[in-house]
């Protein structure tokens, strides 16, 4: 208790000293709302969305459709949502997932899990480059599935977690043939499908695809990409179910002993604090103990910006990263 005790009293004091009073994670939307096509703070692209018993539905038609959240735009960030197959649907073929870079019906980045063979359930995981093509894998069938895409520079990535139990089953990376551009943030969907639990991070943070993996004796290298010419600071934690509320966003870690020490060990948890470039990018690396027994631990890893300019301090709020030692 004590410990407890002290590791919040450290994080309020960190907040306090970064920040003053911070607002964190850039938005989320549970769809709370009553039954109909009103949604408010969401824009329809393309297609009717309507809500019902509190989730987002597509109309089920064959049509691409979307639906973007009023007021944010993006060139690196990520959003996530849950797909659900409609049972309900007149249509077997469906999808939902993801989108960024939203410019038009034929220009975004969207991913999507789909009934690739109308059986009845989603069985192929897709992220799309528009116009410029697709990757995808064939996941183990499921009818549910939360998902996430980032746009980090010419990298479009697609995540896939079908059991929901925190951990990405599979992950798609696709070059872009585009030149990244800064377009609207939404949701993709078709044939009926149910979306729900919306989440938007104006940042993205990810493993160096180009560095050394998370083991024992590496220093593991983290991109971090935000807004330009503004400090940065990241932390970690061991969970992030609950995340630090404040006001209506959420920093997406818990305060643990994990997030007082990425705060007190600068040779352990390197450039853990400061400023991205003229493109807003940055690194920072975890210099991991050369222990074989961390092999299977894993925890997270989360960055906020300062601006003083911004409401309450904050400018983004980039993803939580799990990261596995291997």
């Amino acid at each position: 208790m004590r410990q407890l005790q002290k590791t919040t009293a450290i994080l309020v004091a960190f907040i306090a000293l970064v920040a003053c009073t911070a607002q964190t994670q850039t938005y989320l939307e549970w769809f709370n709302h009553a039954n109909g096509n009103t949604i408010p703070g969401w824009s329809m692209e393309a297609g009717a969305w309507t809500i019902n018993n509190k989730q987002l539905v597509a109309e089920p038609r064959g049509l691409w459709q979307y639906i973007t959240v009023d007021g944010f735009t993006t060139k690196n960030g990520m959003v996530e949502v849950t797909a659900v197959y409609n049972n309900n649907s007149t249509m077997k073929l469906q999808f939902g997932g993801g989108a960024l870079r939203f410019i038009s019906t034929s220009t975004n980045v969207m991913n999507k899990t789909q009934d690739n063979n109308s059986s009845g359930d989603f069985d192929r995981f897709f992220v799309y480059d528009q116009p410029g093509g697709s990757k995808y894998v064939d996941p183990t069938p499921h009818k549910m599935a939360v998902i996430r895409l980032g746009a980090l520079d010419n990298d479009i990535i697609g995540k896939i977690d079908i059991d929901q139990d925190g951990r990405w089953d599979h992950v798609v990376v696709k070059p872009t043939t585009q030149t990244p551009c800064t377009g609207k943030v939404g949701i993709a969907g078709y044939g009926g499908c149910i979306l729900d639990d919306f989440k938007y991070f104006d940042a993205i943070v990810r493993i160096d695809p180009q560095g050394l993996n998370p083991a024992p004796g590496n220093l593991t290298t983290i991109e971090l990409r935000g807004t330009a010419n503004l400090t940065y600071q990241c932390a970690c934690s061991f969970t992030n179910a609950v995340g630090i509320h404040v006001d209506s966003r959420r920093i997406p870690l818990d305060p643990d002993d994990l997030m007082v020490i990425s705060f007190q060990l600068p040779l352990m948890f390197q450039k853990f604090s400061g400023v991205l470039d003229t493109t807003g990018a940055g690194m920072a690396g975890i210099h991991l103990p050369a222990i074989p027994a961390l092999k299977g631990v894993w925890f997270y890893l989360a960055m906020i910006t300062l601006d003083p300019t911004a409401r309450n301090g904050i400018r983004n709020i980039s993803n939580d990263l799990r990261i596995e030692i291997q």
